[in-house]
């Protein structure tokens, strides 16, 4: 939660200043064509004063597109820096890489399969925050891979007594990724490379 409100004490403030960036240009825009409408007898003719409404609303989408390439360069590498986590918790999440981690001998399979699901959960919990960087499509489909292995496993000690050893669980596990029925992360992790390389361009 800490992680989750120091990322928005540093992103709310650049959008607040495009947001007031917004009003003051076009609010400025405006009392300047006002102002020279009121003044110069020419701008009563509609024509010069389309061209001049023209001119000014090009100098303030320039403006705007100023400021969009400067919060762009702001929120880049914490936008960058999301993908990468969410990669690497996919990576660690896989049964595989877990089982490695996590496995011992001396666990029973009940054991083995709260401690695979509390480290799914713990890594789960540490990335929550990055969400906010990430497409709603990306972030859906990695719920639904967090929530698929912990299923997973769950379904899988629930075939066996709980007391056996946790290598009867572990093989269970290792013959569901190698047939497939795992949770493909690998899919989730090269539809998360393509957004984090279509942001690069």
């Amino acid at each position: 939660m800490n992680t989750f409100i120091v990322l928005l004490q540093s992103t709310i403030p650049s959008l607040l200043v495009l947001a007031v960036a917004v009003y003051f240009f076009h609010a400025s825009n405006e009392q300047f064509l006002k102002r020279w409408k009121d003044t110069v007898p020419l701008l009563k003719d509609d024509r010069t004063e389309r061209l001049l409404k023209s001119f000014i609303e090009r100098e303030e989408k320039l403006q705007l597109l100023s400021i969009k390439k400067e919060n762009q360069r702001i929120t880049l590498p914490l936008r960058l820096q999301a993908y990468e986590r969410f990669v690497l918790l996919l990576e660690r999440i896989t049964l595989s890489r877990l089982l490695l981690r996590v496995a011992e001998p001396a666990l029973t399979a009940q054991q083995l399969q709260h401690s695979l699901i509390l480290n799914i959960r713990n890594e789960f919990e540490h990335n929550l925050s990055q969400q906010i960087y990430i497409s709603e499509t990306s972030w859906e489909w990695i719920k639904k891979t967090v929530e698929e292995s912990i299923q997973l496993i769950n379904t899988s000690a629930s075939t066996i007594p709980a007391d056996s050893s946790a290598s009867v669980l572990i093989s269970l596990l290792m013959e569901m990724e190698n047939s497939g029925q795992a949770p493909q992360t690998h899919k989730v992790i090269s539809h998360l490379h393509a957004e984090a390389q279509f942001l690069l361009a």
